[in-house]
């Protein structure tokens, strides 16, 4: 009545309810689960699970919380938190400790980003790998090829054109060019406002050329 909206409101306190005290961190505030019914009966214990929860011990001028989703993976009847936003605002995928405003933990493909329609649906994936030998890696590719390019950096004036390219086999890196086959490649022109230091070349090519 009067304009109010329908609410769901938990209410928690240690204690008794004659003589409350105050939630300590980590008690549970509220929880919104789900039991459902399989083939001889229902579950055991929630399946899913929405849950809110004290991030600090309360008093009248610290009341710190944070919140959890949980899901039952497919094959399992194990509840496991997949998300939670902790009071802070950070945000943690596969994490119970984010440290970023999206903290998202994976030995794998972190972030996928795909376009929604086209021909060959580009997609790219950020990914922080546990393998030393490539610590991070941005792949692009589409759904009809395997991915080409460790990094590629497009330049939206041009299309498609790859303006930046880091080859994950020999490490060249090609500026304007998607194939190159040197150290660094570069299609056009260049500018440097000090100094290009040549080295002494150690095959029995020139260190540098040039060409009119």
């Amino acid at each position: 009545a009067g304009g109010n909206q329908g609410q769901v409101m938990f209410r928690k306190a240690r204690g008794t309810a004659a003589s409350p005290s105050a939630v300590q961190a980590d008690d549970n505030l509220g929880i919104l689960q789900t039991r459902a019914y399989g083939a001889t009966g229902f579950s055991s214990g929630a399946r899913a699970a929405l849950s809110f929860l004290a991030s600090e011990n309360w008093t009248d001028t610290a009341q710190g919380t944070y919140m959890t989703f949980k899901t039952t993976p497919n094959l399992s009847t194990t509840l496991t938190e997949q998300m939670r936003i902790q009071q802070d605002g950070n945000i943690g995928i596969a994490t119970t400790t984010p440290q970023s405003k999206l903290n998202i933990e994976s030995n794998s493909g972190q972030l996928r980003l795909t376009t929604a329609s086209g021909p060959t649906k580009y997609f790219s994936v950020i990914e922080q790998n546990y393998n030393s030998a490539h610590p991070f890696a941005i792949n692009i590719a589409n759904n009809n090829s395997v991915t080409t390019e460790r990094i590629g950096v497009y330049s939206p004036d041009v299309g498609t054109t790859n303006h930046v390219v880091l080859q994950p086999t020999n490490g060249n890196v090609g500026i304007a060019t998607t194939t190159p086959v040197y150290k660094l490649d570069v299609v056009g022109t260049a500018r440097f406002t000090q100094p290009v230091v040549v080295a002494e070349p150690t095959a029995s090519t020139p260190a540098a050329t040039k060409n009119y």
